[in-house]
């Protein structure tokens, strides 16, 4: 597996660093490192892991749920924060939009009934912004239909689930997308 360079950083006052496969050994060693010059570059791989003190802190990726179901929102977010994401819930399509402007995540759930905007509206303005356009979006509805189903995949969402749904299908559904949005961020970053 080709290796590369990536800096420590700091996001959200959470530490991160990337990280192959080190021993425990090898892994105190590199947090003595960081911790003592935080400016300092590494060679690792693409796994993450976070630095002393942020043992289960560091979520995989950041999920926003919007769905008006507070039943549906705690579950899924309940499933989610155990595989180690870090998931906001909001109950209309305009608190998402809210919610995705002032921090944006990295996949969002989106319901298609809600309150105000419509998920489907609420992801036609995220195609409409250069900086929300490439978020992954997966449309969970009770729209069992499939022209509703054809209206979201011609829209462009990323995927596509009927409520009820297994939760095991929508962990491995997010999984892939946290594996794709991790190579297409590895790629950039070695192409620049």
């Amino acid at each position: 597996m080709p290796r590369y360079s990536v800096p420590f950083h700091q996001t959200s006052g959470i530490e991160w660093v990337s990280a192959l496969s080190l021993s425990a050994n090898r892994r105190n060693n590199v947090d003595e490192l960081l911790l003592s010059n935080p400016s300092f570059t590494i060679d690792v791989g693409p796994a993450i892991f976070p630095l002393p003190g942020q043992i289960g802190k560091c979520p995989m990726a950041k999920i926003l749920i919007a769905d008006d179901d507070a039943l549906i929102g705690e579950v899924v977010s309940h499933i989610l924060e155990e595989r180690g994401h870090d998931v906001a819930v909001v109950d209309n399509g305009t608190k998402a939009l809210e919610m995705i402007r002032l921090e944006r995540p990295d996949i969002i759930i989106l319901d298609n009934l809600m309150p105000g905007l419509r998920g489907i509206e609420v992801f036609t303005k995220l195609q409409n912004r250069a900086t929300t356009a490439a978020i992954p979006v997966i449309m969970l509805t009770a729209q069992t239909g499939r022209n509703h189903m054809v209206e979201a995949y011609d829209a462009g969402v990323t995927d596509y689930m009927t409520k009820p749904f297994e939760p095991e299908c929508l962990v491995e559904r997010i999984s892939d997308m946290v594996d794709k949005v991790d190579s297409n961020s590895l790629l950039t970053d070695q192409l620049l």
